[in-house]
Order: structure tokens, then sequence, then C-alpha cells
């Protein structure tokens, strides 16, 4: 699938045109793999500073700070607090956003995007960043037929990288 035909189904899936059976139906698209990014995957500091544990104890992100920070991953982690850095220390798979911060929808849609921290989702003790308000309504819609798309791509993604 190329580009353009990728951008096509992002846009009718987010419009609401596109019904779920049909994407589930249909083969995941090859993710296209960016040369640079800003996800967590990739470096610098994860989440753009916010304290992943606080998703989980507050239902919301919460900026941290690099007082309590700690580098996993090849990336920072910042936290609002010793007890949340703590947390995360002991287990840091079950606090880190999936898919390396990439947004699952798009990811799901055979698009690379870096899933921003307000547009969020905790799933099954998951924590799920989309990359803006309309991907994040979608993924909520579709959850689990996009996570298992989203799956798939990624599995992809990894072995490319």
């Amino acid at each position: 699938m190329n580009r353009l035909a990728a951008s096509a189904l992002i846009s009718l899936a987010l419009m609401g045109f596109a019904a779920p059976s049909a994407m589930a139906d249909s083969a995941p698209a090859p993710v296209e793999v960016a040369e640079t990014d800003t996800s967590w995957y990739s470096g610098g500091v994860a989440v753009s500073g916010r304290d992943v544990v606080s998703y989980f104890t507050e239902g919301e992100p919460v900026e941290g700070s690099e007082t309590f920070s700690t580098t996993w991953q090849n990336a920072e982690w910042q936290f609002s607090s010793q007890e949340n850095l703590d947390a995360f220390e002991e287990n840091p798979q079950h606090y880190a956003p999936q898919f390396g911060g990439y947004c699952p929808n798009a990811l799901a849609l055979g698009e690379l995007k870096v899933g921003t921290p307000e547009q969020f989702a905790v799933i099954d003790e998951k924590l799920y960043l989309n990359y803006n308000y309309d991907s994040n309504l979608a993924f909520r819609n579709d959850t689990n037929n996009l996570i298992a798309r989203a799956n798939v791509n990624w599995s992809d993604v990894v072995t490319r990288r």
C-alpha cells in the first residue's frame, strides 16, 4: 500500500467512514520507518517529561522533574515523586508506553507517528499514547482490532531497526 492510500485510509477511519470489520479483514499495511523521530524508543526525554506512573495512579499525565529521573532503554524518564520513580524502576515494562510511545492507531494503519502525552488510553494495565484527539477516539472505539493490527506492524518496525 502506498503512502497516499494509507493516508486516505487514515482519513476515512478518523472520520468514521471505515467500518472496523473492513479494517480487520485487510492485511496490515507496511510501515514506513522514519529516519529520525522523537519517541522514547529513539532516546531523549521520554514522554516529553511526563511521569508515566501518574497515568496509572492519577489517571492523567503529570509533569515529571529532573530531580526524580532515571535512564532506561537509552532515554531519560522523569517522575513527579520518589515513590513513582521507585515504582518505575521496579517494573519499567509495566509503565512504559506500548509500541515505544508510537500511536497504535497510526501504526495499525501503516504509519509511524509519535504519540502525544495528553492523548492516551490505559487498557488492560497498559499505556497507549495516541497521535491526536481523533486518533485517540478511534483507538478507544476499536481497541482490540487496532492493538492486534499494531502488534503485527510493530513486529515489522522492530525487525527493520
